[in-house]
C-alpha cells in the first residue's frame, strides 16, 4: 500500500516535471537585438520626423502667401506687371503702390490715363525742395538735352536717374530728347554736344550732376538736378512728382 502511494506521488512529480518543462517551452523568449534593424529604425524614425516637419513648414508657408495682396498695373508700354503689393497708400488723392521694390501710381495726365513707375513713393522726396524758376526757353521747347559729366565718379546712377527721367518725358509729356556731356573728355563725347547749366543759356537742358547736395534747381533754361548714388535717383522723382502734381 505505502509502496503504491509512493509510486503515485513519483508519477504526479514527473508530471509535474513534465508541465514546468513544456511551460518555459511556450513562454515567449526575448527576441535578440539586431543593431542594423535598430539603425534602419531609427533612420525611418527621422526621415518620418523630418516629412512631418517640411509638410509643416510648407502648409505655413501657403497660409502666409494666401494673406499677401497681388496687383496687376499697366506701365507706360502698356504691359500688365502682377506682383505681391508690399505696400500701398494715398497721397494727395492719388494711390500708390509698391511692387517688388517699385512705386506705381496712376493719375490722368493732359488728358490721358497713364502709371508712372518710381523708384521713391512722394513721401521718400518730398523734404526736397525745389528752387528757382524756369522760363521760356525751356518751358516752350520741344527739344530737352539731358546732359552729365563723363567723368563722374559712378555713373551707374546717373543712368539710373537718366532712364527714370527720360521715360517719363518722352513717354507721358511727348518730349524730345538728346544726350549731351558736360566736358568732352571720352571719345563717345566727342560727337555729342558739349554744354552745361553753366555754359549754355539758350537750349533747354536737364543737367544730372553727382554731388553731396541732394537738390533739384530751376535756373532759367536749365533744371540742376544734384545727388549722390540713390539720391541723384530720388532727386529726379521729386522733379516728376511735381510735373505730374502730385506734389504741390
Amino acid at each position: 500500500m505505502k509502496e503504491g502511494v509512493a509510486d503515485i506521488a513519483e508519477e504526479l512529480r514527473e508530471e509535474e516535471m513534465i508541465d514546468e518543462r513544456i511551460q518555459k517551452k511556450m513562454a515567449p523568449q526575448p527576441v535578440p537585438h539586431d543593431p542594423v534593424t535598430d539603425k534602419k529604425s531609427r533612420r525611418n524614425m527621422y526621415i518620418l520626423a523630418g516629412t512631418f516637419g517640411i509638410l509643416f513648414l510648407i502648409i505655413i508657408t501657403f497660409t502666409l502667401l494666401r494673406d499677401e495682396e497681388v496687383a496687376t498695373v499697366k506701365d507706360m508700354s502698356g504691359h500688365l506687371i502682377k506682383g505681391i503689393v508690399d505696400e500701398r497708400f494715398r497721397y494727395n488723392e492719388f494711390n500708390f503702390v509698391n511692387i517688388d521694390t517699385i512705386w506705381y501710381t496712376e493719375l490722368l495726365y493732359k488728358d490721358k490715363k497713364i502709371t508712372i513707375p518710381l523708384h521713391y513713393s512722394p513721401r521718400d522726396v518730398e523734404n526736397i525742395t525745389l528752387l528757382g524758376e524756369l522760363d521760356n526757353r525751356f518751358t516752350d521747347a520741344r527739344l530737352i538735352y539731358i546732359a552729365f559729366n563723363p567723368l563722374d565718379h559712378n555713373l551707374t546712377y546717373v543712368a539710373l536717374a537718366n532712364g527714370e527721367l527720360s521715360l517719363s518725358l518722352v513717354r507721358a509729356m511727348n518730349l524730345l530728347l538728346k544726350a549731351a556731356c558736360t566736358q568732352n573728355q571720352t571719345y563717345p563725347c566727342a560727337k555729342q554736344p558739349i554744354l552745361s547749366c553753366d555754359s549754355d543759356h539758350d537750349r533747354a537742358i536737364i543737367e544730372l550732376r553727382q554731388s553731396n547736395e541732394t537738390s533739384v534747381t530751376y535756373k532759367g533754361n536749365c533744371i540742376l538736378i544734384t545727388g549722390d548714388n540713390w539720391n541723384l535717383v530720388k532727386a529726379v522723382d521729386r522733379l516728376l512728382l511735381k510735373w505730374y502734381g502730385i506734389i504741390k
